[in-house]
């Protein structure tokens, strides 16, 4: 039998679309749970036509691109490659923590429809070998429940694929990120104008759309680009209610009015942190935080909403609330910024 945890998968940025990654120190590889990873054929068979029978004629394959989905379980290390696919840019150079640790800060940036383009290795069981070029993450999402770790999914989208390439120098085995966890009762949710918020669970998505109805090129089998035109960035949060507070600021009247009216409840001094159980030094831990804009009010850029509560016998009342990132109402602020603090002292 062969067991799935043979298997390999590695990711390397590249300069520039059109220029693979071919050094394999260039690659670091990752632990994941599930997922698919491979090319993907676009088969196009003959219309119907009269005369031929009941059957189609032939089919043909008429273009390629390659990708997958993964869920996986974070590491300091790896989640660095993640950010930076989901959110574009790695802002200036790490800066050291203490004497160890370095913190990397992600951003969208000046142009928010640029990312990276990475090239991705697989193999399969450890079996054989496949490299796919021109890659960009499509979608990131990282969720957690209380008394439980970090988890998260992500989706690939990319270009070439190439079969059979030699693994005599990958070194996979030393290479894969085993960092530690991100673990729940270490995390801080920084909900504003709420000092008693209980999340059980929740979650921050960010999504790419890339589609590729105007990337089939005349004359190529592949797509000519990986074009990113919207994305979306979303926090969903399970919560122990305990007052009608934020309940009725997000249902009724985001300025706490006692009837309802048609405003929505703002705010951008949102924050998540994750933080890991095992120092680096002292007290600097491992840790990922994620902030909106930081403006309160309308000048803030998360519009919150919130589900009617939830009443189960024999259970605590609970709600969902969840928010979603706008632009930047100056276009001064960066929308969402992320901060990972590890000990790589070299961008991403």
């Amino acid at each position: 039998m062969t067991a799935s945890e043979k298997s390999f998968v590695g990711i390397a940025k590249q300069s520039t679309k059109g220029v693979p990654i071919i050094d394999s120190a260039a690659f670091s590889y990752f632990l994941f749970q599930d997922g698919t990873f491979g090319p993907s054929n676009v088969y196009l068979p003959t219309e119907d036509e009269i005369g031929g029978g009941a059957l189609q004629n032939d089919v043909d394959n008429v273009g390629v691109i390659s990708g997958g989905q993964m869920t996986f379980i974070p590491r300091p290390e790896m989640l660095g490659h993640l950010l930076l696919g989901a959110l574009g840019t790695e802002v200036g150079e790490p800066e050291l923590v203490g004497t160890k640790a370095y913190k990397h800060t992600f951003a969208m940036g000046p142009d928010q429809f640029e990312a990276p383009y990475f090239t991705f290795r697989a193999s399969p069981g450890g079996m054989w070998g496949e490299q796919f070029a021109d890659c960009r993450l499509a979608a990131l999402s990282l969720n957690w429940r209380a008394a439980d770790r970090l988890r998260g999914e992500m989706a690939i989208q990319g270009g070439e694929p190439v079969p059979d390439i030699s693994m005599a120098d990958w070194d996979a085995m030393t290479k894969v990120d085993r960092g530690p966890t991100f673990l729940a009762p270490k995390f801080t949710v920084t909900f504003p104008g709420e000092s008693e918020i209980k999340v059980l669970s929740g979650a921050i998505a960010m999504g790419m759309s890339i589609p590729l109805e105007e990337q089939w090129i005349t004359g190529s089998y592949y797509p000519d680009a990986q074009d990113i035109t919207r994305r979306i960035i979303t926090v969903t949060l399970g919560i122990k209610v305990i007052n009608g507070t934020l309940y009725k600021k997000a249902q009724y009247d985001a300025d706490g009015g006692s009837s309802w009216v048609a405003n929505v409840l703002k705010d951008g001094g949102f924050a998540l942190e994750f933080q890991t159980s095992q120092p680096i030094e002292e007290t600097t831990c491992h840790s990922l935080k994620l902030v909106a804009n930081g403006q309160s009010g309308n000048a803030g850029n998360v519009a919150w909403t919130c589900t009617p509560v939830r009443l189960s016998a024999g259970r605590q009342v609970t709600m969902t609330i969840a928010g979603v990132f706008l632009a930047d109402p100056t276009g001064e602020n960066e929308p969402v910024t992320a901060e990972l603090v590890n000990t790589r002292q070299t961008k991403y």
